[in-house]
């Protein structure tokens, strides 16, 4: 590079940098304004869709239309939690006497997950085969002084609901996902009579946690 080509692109300080990429500056400036007012304008709709799904009773993306036939507010342990009746959509009959499924939404989030938030789900397959389908979900405010075994002995009288609602069919297929998977588990290990076959997606059980040598199951178990 010439001397002088050398001297014309090195700015003296407190000058205005200058050369064929400075050409771009104004277009970079508004770039960045206008990508800047996208971002805020994308935080406002989660904002306003974040305002919308704390207002519904249940905080939940299911899809299928459904109907809340008990609040946990109004048990003598007040729970944040609900149970619904899916509602089967047109061209799709279910039968009473069937075994109900009940698919428990996961607490690390507010959405049915693979559950129900499609027509290809748990949700969609058990409606299908023509098995009548609750749904048990949350509102976003847990109740005051609300607890975890508030949740799992709620849970029990929502299953003790579903399983008067069906005298003539067998014990509920009690489906939890995530953090539902291991809660409705504990549910199970208190009311066994309640339940049929249980499926837990996705659930974080680990009976060897705390070393091979403390655990004496961890073994058979493997």
């Amino acid at each position: 590079m010439p001397d002088g080509a050398m001297s014309a692109a090195v700015s003296k300080p407190g000058s205005v940098p200058t050369g064929p990429g400075m050409s771009a500056w104004p277009e970079y400036l508004v770039d960045a304004f206008q990508r800047r007012v996208l971002f805020l304008d994308l935080l406002r709709q989660r904002g306003n869709d974040a305002i919308e799904m704390e207002s519904r009773p249940l905080a939940t993306v299911l899809r299928f239309e459904h109907e809340v036939i008990m609040s946990g507010k109004t048990l003598r342990r007040p729970m944040n939690y609900a149970l619904s009746k899916i509602i089967a959509p047109p061209g799709v009959v279910t039968n009473p006497n069937k075994r109900p499924v009940v698919v428990i939404d996961p607490r690390a989030g507010e959405g049915p997950g693979i559950g129900g938030f499609k027509a290809h789900s748990e949700i969609g397959d058990a409606l299908n085969a023509g098995h009548p389908v609750y749904f048990i979900g949350f509102s976003v405010i847990p109740e005051p002084g609300q607890q975890f075994l508030d949740v799992v002995e709620g849970q029990v009288t929502f299953l003790e609901h579903v399983v008067a609602l069906h005298p003539n069919a067998p014990p509920p297929f009690a489906i939890g996902n995530c953090q539902a998977g291991y809660q409705t588990l504990m549910v199970a290990m208190l009311r066994p009579d309640l339940f049929g076959p249980c499926l837990v997606a996705g659930s974080p059980l680990s009976f060897w946690q705390g070393g091979m040598a403390k655990t004496r199951c961890a073994m058979p178990a493997g």
